[in-house]
């Protein structure tokens, strides 16, 4: 599936690609793609925040992406500090960020217009948030 999503990707089928790149967010590979696609705007609105989220997803894993990760995200990070238009928000410490105070669950950051709480912007969530 993703390789489905990356052969979507280059073809420019960013809306296509997307869904595919949802569905596998617990890998780096498509929590990186993530981060590019919302840093770019294909197929999504341009989001530096979402983007910062994904990138930084992608590097606490550890693996073959964190080093493309983090320079995605220091990368982001100092085109913010040149263009304020879109401030990146502070980012919450390491433990609010990623566990729930009680337990090791994984807990998303709240975004506006997720309903679901799942961290994710579904389709109708992200054109309800962007035409109201």
């Amino acid at each position: 599936m993703f390789q489905r999503a990356n052969d979507l990707y280059i073809q420019g089928r960013y809306a296509e690609a997307l869904p595919l790149y949802q569905h596998l967010a617990g890998y780096s590979g498509a929590q990186l793609s993530l981060g590019e696609m919302y840093e770019s705007g294909k197929g999504v609105t341009k989001d530096y925040n979402q983007a910062v989220y994904w990138y930084r997803k992608a590097a606490d894993i550890g693996d073959e992406n964190e080093k493309d990760a983090r320079a995605a995200l220091n990368k982001l990070i100092g085109k913010e500090k040149k263009t304020t238009p879109h401030k990146v928000q502070p980012l919450p410490s390491q433990a609010q960020q990623t566990r729930s105070s009680n337990t090791d669950e994984y807990v998303p950051p709240e975004i506006p217009g997720d309903t679901n709480n799942d961290g994710i912007l579904s389709g109708s969530e992200q054109y309800l948030r962007d035409h109201h």
